[in-house]
């Protein structure tokens, strides 16, 4: 379920609303929220992870480890396909 406020009223367009992503679009700009299935992996991540690729910046819990936002972990696969 998507939330916004009254005052951006009619600038917000629900492009898509899933189980886990959702996809909108508020003043020409695509915002993606998610939270990631941590049970995927390998190539079923990947696919996933590409069907996200249309917004302009995406938010959200990945559970996609990498020292590139977290210096305190090790990569994984998940994060390492995120990265790229």
């Amino acid at each position: 379920m998507l939330y916004w406020r009254k005052k951006i009223d009619g600038a917000v367009k629900v492009i898509r609303e899933g189980k886990r992503p959702a996809l909108v679009e508020v003043w020409g700009h695509k915002l993606g929220g998610n939270y990631a299935d941590g049970k995927l992996s390998g190539g079923a991540w990947r696919v996933w992870l590409e069907s996200l690729n249309e917004a302009d910046c995406l938010v959200g819990e990945w559970n996609a480890p990498n020292k590139a936002w977290d210096p305190l972990n090790e990569d994984d696969t998940r994060g390492k396909d995120m990265e790229e």
